[in-house]
């Protein structure tokens, strides 16, 4: 089964053993990529609700002139938005956000002034990113932030959880959708993570929901796992290369074991 990693290319560090993330090994860095951005990552699922995921935050990448890209992301405080390092640029004048909608058509657009990113960050490893916002958010019923795991929170296998997005409902098409869709989802044991996936190598700092049918899509990349209680446990990362393929997992960085970075670097 071929495999779409939604990575960012760039440049390439040695990988960290270990479940935990030591915080001298996630400094801040500059990212140079050198190739762009592929996504390849609800179909079906059900639209969600005005103010029923206000942490959901909607990012845009500037390719050109009318042409970007589409990622999901968590508010986790006033100025941070948790995400895919894969959805970034070093550049944060060509990333904005969206904030506390539903709707493509109800959009208010937030700057982002810096983007950090782990310094390991690799083709297949540590794919998530932190972006900051140009101006502090005001809370409201639609626009709060997401509760954080801390870092030795355990999934247990099984549990319930739900994922969002705008990105495509049809495998096969090429749209993406205009209204926030969501879809109840289950985490799968580690060992079953990587079945049917060939030539790829992943760590321990992933986890994974089981696919059915239904599942995330082109433009989903970023988005956040959010188990009960609104915590959030994953940063949405790679998928099958057809959507909805239940002979493939979804897999997803695993937030706990990046609590420290997040707190190293954000003080959330």
């Amino acid at each position: 089964m071929k495999f779409i990693r939604l990575l960012l290319l760039g440049e390439v560090w040695s990988s960290v053993v270990g479940k935990g993330v030591a915080l001298s090994n996630l400094t801040l860095f500059e990212f140079n990529p050198t190739s762009s951005v592929r996504f390849e990552r609800i179909v079906n699922g059900e639209p969600a609700k005005m103010g029923e995921f206000p942490y959901f935050a909607l990012l845009y990448k500037l390719i050109s002139t009318n042409r970007n890209t589409l990622c999901g992301g968590a508010i986790i405080s006033s100025y941070w938005v948790l995400t895919a390092a894969h959805c970034l640029d070093s550049n944060p004048q060509k990333i904005f956000a969206i904030i506390g909608v539903t709707s493509k058509e109800l959009v208010t657009k937030e700057n982002v002034n810096r983007v950090v990113l782990v310094k390991k960050y690799e083709n297949t490893d540590y794919d998530i990113g932190l972006v900051k916002l140009g101006r502090e958010l005001i809370f409201s019923k639609y626009v709060q932030p997401i509760y954080l795991p801390e870092s030795d929170y355990e999934i247990e296998s099984n549990a319930p959880g739900v994922v969002m997005g705008f990105g495509k409902t049809d495998p096969h098409g090429t749209k993406t959708s205009n209204v926030l869709r969501k879809l109840s989802v289950r985490v799968a044991p580690q060992d079953e993570c990587f079945d049917g996936i060939v030539g790829e190598s992943f760590s321990e700092h992933y986890l994974c929901t089981y696919n059915t049918n239904n599942g995330p899509c082109l433009g989903d990349s970023g988005g956040p796992l959010v188990l009960e209680d609104d915590l959030l446990a994953g940063v949405m990362s790679s998928g099958p290369e057809v959507c909805a393929n239940p002979s493939v997992s979804i897999l997803y960085v695993n937030v706990a074991h990046f609590r420290e970075w997040i707190e190293y670097n954000t003080g959330v």
